[in-house]
């Protein structure tokens, strides 16, 4: 990936991960993080998002939201 962690915009792993576990819970959809050259750094999506389906994504892992399972 071309991100550069230097620049204020880039949201790092971390950071993701909390804002999709958020937006699973408030949602109540799977949010999956991922990054691709075109975000500045990870961000979330629907777990059945049409961009996660390009050559150029790198997904990390689809987050749940809590209660998934009865």
């Amino acid at each position: 990936m071309k991100a550069n962690p230097s620049t204020t915009y880039f949201i790092r792993l971390d950071t993701a991960t909390g804002i999709a576990t958020r937006a699973a819970d408030d949602s109540r959809l799977p949010q999956t993080i991922f990054r691709t050259p075109d975000t500045a750094g990870w961000t979330h999506t629907n777990s059945l998002a049409r961009i996660l389906d390009s050559r150029h994504c790198e997904v990390f892992v689809t987050i749940l939201p809590r209660h998934y399972f009865p």
